[in-house]
């Protein structure tokens, strides 16, 4: 691999494989992670304007009564229809991907030699064209299912259908340049981790 005075590297895997854990474990070995979910978040923060945009689209009930955002009742009627979904979309990621530049940016001229860009839609949504490399989190997908509807008390339908609304993780292999499958031990995860870490050469010329 040529060697490189910074990388970006694009996280990403499909609900339920795992990514945030991995993220999680960059962070703790120090390098920055820029998260789009954060951002998001943040963008739709109580009040900010982009909130009357939602409630103007989606109705009165996405926002709850103390005027924060209520994400389930969002999601809840953008999967269950693929063109409010593609509506969100194109509200959302606009905001979230000059956000991110922003972020990248001073990343960089803060001297950054690694820098994590955590995105669920990198491939989906052009945000791989940031990066250097794509590094995709996988699982077991009876395992994935399995998580969904642990951490978010879905049904098995809901989850299957979530699922439905994202690229496949066999579209995602063929796009990926690093592969990390977590359907195993978090310590065996931990270990993919430095394992890739260690094969990246960053910082020489």
């Amino acid at each position: 691999m040529k060697v490189l005075d910074m990388i970006i590297i694009g996280l990403t895997g499909s609900m339920g494989t795992g990514k945030t854990t991995v993220s999680d474990f960059f962070k703790r070995k120090g390098i920055k992670v820029v998260d789009a979910d954060d951002i998001s978040r943040s963008l739709a923060k109580k009040g900010s304007p982009l909130l009357g945009v939602l409630e103007e689209r989606f109705g009165p009930g996405v926002i709850s009564n103390d005027g924060s955002l209520d994400r389930k009742k969002l999601a809840s009627i953008v999967f269950a229809n693929e063109g409010m979904l593609r509506e969100l979309n194109a509200i959302m990621h606009p905001r979230i991907i000059d956000e991110i530049k922003g972020h990248i940016a001073r990343l960089e001229a803060a001297g950054e030699t690694i820098i994590v860009l955590d995105a669920p839609l990198l491939l989906e949504t052009g945000l791989d064209e940031l990066v250097d490399l794509v590094l995709l989190v996988t699982c077991d997908s009876k395992i994935q299912i399995d998580r969904i509807m642990a951490r978010d008390g879905a049904t098995h339908a809901e989850a299957e259908m979530r699922l439905a609304h994202q690229m496949s993780q066999e579209e995602k292999k063929k796009l990926a340049d690093f592969i990390l499958d977590n359907s195993g031990t978090l310590d065996e995860l931990e270990a993919s981790v430095d394992d890739f870490l260690e094969s990246l050469e960053v910082g020489g010329n």
